[in-house]
């Protein structure tokens, strides 16, 4: 499944781009995600606790993060499994942070989340409905960050 969000954020790319490029910084401000730390080079693990419609999902994995600041992109690959339901994911996200003007940034992001096990039985209106609210939540909470 694919989604993907563009939103305004008040406040200069650099500074956006701080934030971002820190993977434990920038996963804290997502709500559910906990326990981001540093593995080795630019592969982090994690944990991500969300509720999608009536299940609770428990996900442990990791990531690999790889920006370009020449151009302030950079792409995440992950995997992670919830042991309980016998299921996971698979997601790689592609993002930009575009310079609107001095004070205003756009950010657009870009995921592809394939769904394993019984996790995908959730169905892609509830799966796109929860994303949409955790950017609008990581997007308040970045801007929060920023000052």
């Amino acid at each position: 499944m694919k989604l993907e969000q563009t939103t305004k954020i008040s406040a200069p790319r650099d500074a956006i781009w701080q934030i971002l490029i820190d993977i434990p910084k920038a996963a804290s401000l997502i709500p559910g995600v906990k326990d981001v730390e540093l593995k080795s080079g630019t592969s982090y693990t994690g944990t991500m606790q969300v509720g999608v419609g009536p299940m609770k999902l428990n996900l442990q994995g990791e990531l690999t993060a790889n920006p370009n600041p020449e151009d302030y992109t950079w792409s995440l690959e992950g995997q992670a499994q919830d042991r309980r339901l016998g299921g996971g994911i698979r997601v790689i996200v592609d993002a930009a942070v575009k310079e609107e003007s001095a004070e205003e940034s756009e950010l657009s992001v870009s995921t592809d989340i394939q769904f394993i096990g019984r996790i995908g039985t959730l169905g892609q209106p509830l799966i796109r409905s929860k994303s949409s609210a955790m950017m609008k939540d990581f997007v308040k909470n970045l801007e929060k960050e920023l000052g």
